[in-house]
């Protein structure tokens, strides 16, 4: 459901995120608007996925690292048991996958924006879109890391402590091999719907992502 507010999701966080490790991608792409919008979908996710494959493997490994220690640490405490010891490990992680995530994930609002705004004949001035592109990346951030981080915790919750870093590795070699495209389609369909309701069009989806409705 849209908020009232017309805001891109819910509960967007006010805060300025630090700044990112990835440099910027130039936002504009030479797309003729008479090209089919599922193979425009396309090529953006294909400009972008190596660089959103970088960035998920980096977090992913950062993760690896910050538990692997931990275990080792709270093994001899004996301390497994208690479901606090992986809190704490994660603790880091948020800030961490917004500076490492940051350039990337704006960059992807901000191209979709152009592309959707464009393919209904509207061209919104620079300040907004990049305003828009800002607001989408921080409610973005604050629903994939709670998502991931979850995720995360009941996979180890439910693994045996001498399997928890094997998993791990399944788990990323999942993330790079069909996560990280779903994860940016879903970025770039959530914004897209967006700019066709606020602009009072109907959507459909073909291939996976949301195009204007055929009449």
């Amino acid at each position: 459901m849209t908020p009232s507010d017309g805001s891109i999701l819910p509960n967007a966080p006010a805060k300025t995120p630090p700044a990112p490790a990835n440099p910027p991608v130039k936002a504009s792409l030479q797309l003729d608007p008479r090209d089919n919008q599922v193979l425009i979908r396309d090529r953006i996710l294909m400009r972008l996925e190596p660089i959103f494959c970088d960035s998920f493997q980096r977090v992913l490994n950062k993760e690896t690292k910050l538990i692997s220690g931990s275990l080792k640490r709270f093994l001899s405490e004996n301390s497994l048991k208690s479901e606090a010891w992986l809190s704490e490990t994660l603790k880091p992680m948020p800030d961490y996958i917004r500076s490492i995530l940051g350039n990337s994930v704006r960059s992807l609002a901000i191209i979709t924006f152009e592309t959707a705004s464009a393919e209904i004949g509207e061209e919104p001035f620079e300040s907004d879109l990049r305003n828009k592109a800002d607001e989408f990346t921080e409610a973005y951030f604050g629903l994939f890391t709670e998502r991931h981080l979850r995720e995360i915790k009941d996979t180890i919750k439910e693994t045996p402590v001498n399997q928890i870093l094997e998993t791990l590795d399944a788990i990323a070699r999942e993330w790079t091999a069909r996560m990280v495209r779903s994860e940016m389609n879903n970025i770039c369909n959530l914004i897209t719907a967006k700019v066709f309701d606020v602009a009072g069009y109907k959507s459909e989806i073909q291939d996976n992502f949301v195009i204007l409705k055929r009449k």
